[in-house]
């Protein structure tokens, strides 16, 4: 019978043996993913390029970033410091309080108290303040309103890794209801120049580089200010011959320029670079996995991984948005499982690079807004067309298929269509054809009939 004594020497000689093979294992693993890492493929030099050219004090992303500085503080240069702890990963307490701290301009209202102000009028919602209050509120923050102004005349917009200020989008509500407090003081002319400025402002904001973060920000700004121009041209239809070239011009379709896919994938590029070269410090799970890829991952196959990846992801955000979808599904299926033999020597690794790809892959409904908005731009365009050149609600169906392909509906191929009884030109929801995707409603006949846009059914069948 085996003694006690001897079972435990026993058993303590195989955890010693076991420890050491399991040390002489993790040695060879180490050995093997310290020296087997790639060299650099050119691809990712060409990404790597892509650094902030615009200078603080001329980049509307830096002015945003600082929008709520305190009261009587240089907000761009305010910004400008806020973009340094960013880029230097500085104590995130202290950013949030730089940005959301108490000593900060901050508007007097929440976002879902002037929600309901972008169309004033309709039922109010849950929480949204009466319009009537929108003259005080205005005064309210005059200030920040001011501030947001002084950002249309700054030359570019480079995102930085999708940081933003909440408070702006609350500010373009304000202007938005500003421009709205306009049309009911019969002063259209100066609520279009308004809107002029706020749509160019926003429509550059989301042409210019940034990771999918700030283009889902730059989507909202741009979703929220283009409708005015139904109820603009609606109060005052003669704007549209006044201002029709500039119009035209303001509303042309870009298609995926729009969203400058070349930009995107060098932004989500530069920000894989920035965790890679220095890691948030250690505050979830999350951050832990970063710096374990960070420390231990091959940062060269990661590199060369994520930048084949982005030389056909760029492409693929250009296609329609049916092969876009397709095509983003096949780069899924082909990038965001590496080889077993990359997992077994570089799990960190792999696991970092496969994080970004999946964020990148599964943008498909950021990548259906884009779309929507060229098609709400072509609508816009041919309304302009529309009023401008008096043409008839009898010919209009006939106006709208000879427009060309270039304003025609892209989820269909073939023309926007006609709804006569509330005298609107739209296309279906792609994902639904039952349900209007988008629409501009034409001003009435007779001005006598109003100059409230009516609402409209938004359901097909």
């Amino acid at each position: 019978m085996i003694r006690a004594g001897s079972l435990i020497r026993v058993l303590a000689k195989a955890c010693v043996w076991m420890l050491a093979g399991l040390v002489v294992l993790l040695s060879i693993w180490f050995a093997v993913n310290r020296l087997s890492d790639e060299p650099l493929h050119p691809a990712q030099v060409v990404l790597k390029t892509a650094g902030d050219q615009i200078p603080d004090s001329q980049n509307a992303a830096v002015g945003i970033l600082g929008l709520s500085a305190p009261a009587g503080v240089d907000f761009l240069a305010y910004g400008a410091r806020v973009k340094g702890l960013l880029l230097g990963n500085g104590p995130r307490a202290k950013i949030l309080d730089m940005v959301e701290g108490p000593g900060n301009l901050h508007p007097t209202v929440g976002w879902d108290q002037v929600n309901c102000w972008l169309e004033p009028g309709q039922p109010l919602w849950k929480g949204c303040l009466p319009f009537d209050q929108a003259p005080m509120v205005l005064g309210q923050n005059a200030v920040l309103l001011q501030r947001l102004r002084s950002l249309y005349r700054l030359t570019g917009f480079s995102g930085l890794y999708g940081s933003y200020n909440q408070t702006y989008i609350v500010v373009l509500r304000l202007s938005l209801a500003e421009m709205w407090l306009d049309l009911r003081q019969k002063n259209p002319e100066i609520a279009y120049q308004k809107f002029r400025e706020q749509l160019l402002f926003v429509k550059r904001n989301l042409r210019g580089p940034d990771t999918w973060v700030g283009k889902a920000i730059g989507l909202v700004a741009y979703g929220m200010t283009l409708p005015f121009l139904e109820q603009l041209l609606y109060s005052a239809p003669g704007l549209a011959k006044t201002h029709a070239s500039e119009l035209l011009d303001m509303l042309r379709p870009e298609g995926a320029d729009a969203i400058n896919p070349d930009g995107i994938a060098r932004s989500e590029y530069a920000l894989l670079e920035k965790m890679l070269e220095s890691p948030l410090p250690l505050r979830s799970e999350g951050d832990k996995w970063d710096w374990l890829a960070s420390h231990l991952g091959q940062r060269n196959r990661i590199r060369n991984w994520y930048s084949a990846f982005l030389s056909e992801y760029a492409p693929a955000l250009r296609l329609s948005w049916v092969d876009s979808e397709r095509e983003l599904a096949r780069l899924r299926q082909k990038y965001l499982y590496p080889p077993t033999r990359d997992i077994l020597v570089d799990p960190f690794g792999s696991g970092f690079a496969a994080r970004f790809i999946y964020g990148d892959v599964m943008t498909g409904e950021m990548v259906l807004q884009a779309h929507v908005i060229d098609v709400r731009l072509r609508l816009a365009t041919l309304m302009v067309r529309l009023i401008n050149e008096r043409i008839s609600d009898q010919d209009i169906p006939r106006f709208l298929a000879a427009a060309g392909p270039q304003l025609q509906d892209p989820f269909t191929g073939g023309p926007m269509r006609w709804a006569p009884r509330d005298r609107a030109i739209y296309f279906s929801d792609p994902k639904d054809k039952c349900w209007i995707g988008g629409l501009f409603r034409l001003p009435p006949v007779d001005p006598a009939n109003g100059s409230s846009v009516p609402a409209v059914h938004f359901r097909l069948c």
